[in-house]
C-alpha cells in the first residue's frame, strides 16, 4: 500500500493499513483459560485480515482473554473433504455487536462434514434412474 493511500484512509477515520475481507462464514469458538476451555459459542465471521478476525459473538468477552476459533472453510480439500482454518490469539476488543481477535496461530485442519460450526452441505447428486415401461401387446 503506498503512503498516499494510507494517508487519505487514516483522513477517512479508519487507521488500519491491512486489508480486510468481508468473508461470512459459520464458525465455533472457545474462551481458553490455562489450556481449559471456561466457555464456547457459535457465531459467523464479519470480515478477516491476515492479522485479525472479527465476529458477532453474543457473550462480551474482556480484551486479553485467550481464544480458539475453528471457520469452517468454503473449500474442499481436494474437492472431497471439508475443511477449517483454526485461529488462536487474544482478544483485542469487544462491543455489543462484536469480537476481535488478533491471530497469533493459524492452521488448517480436515474437519467433520457435520461439524456444527457452519458446516459445508455436501450434496452428491444422485445419478437419474430408468424408468422402464412393459412394451404393450402388438394388436
Amino acid at each position: 500500500m503506498t503512503a498516499r493511500k494510507r494517508q487519505s484512509i487514516v483522513a477517512a477515520g479508519d487507521r488500519r493499513t491491512e486489508r480486510r475481507f468481508a468473508l461470512i462464514l459459520g464458525l465455533s469458538w472457545k474462551l481458553i483459560h490455562r489450556n481449559r476451555v471456561m466457555a464456547s459459542g457459535a457465531g459467523h465471521t464479519i470480515d478477516i485480515s491476515r492479522h485479525g478476525v472479527r465476529f458477532d459473538s453474543c457473550p462480551r468477552i474482556s480484551a486479553g482473554k485467550k481464544m480458539e476459533i475453528s471457520i469452517a472453510w468454503p473449500v474442499l480439500l481436494h474437492g472431497v473433504a471439508p475443511i477449517k482454518l483454526v485461529i488462536g490469539g487474544p482478544v483485542v476488543r469487544c462491543d455489543d455487536a462484536c469480537t476481535v481477535v488478533r491471530i497469533v496461530r493459524h492452521e488448517f485442519r480436515t474437519a467433520r462434514r457435520s461439524q456444527a460450526a457452519g458446516a459445508l452441505t455436501v450434496k452428491r447428486e444422485e445419478p437419474p434412474r430408468r424408468i422402464v415401461l412393459p412394451r404393450k401387446a402388438a394388436l
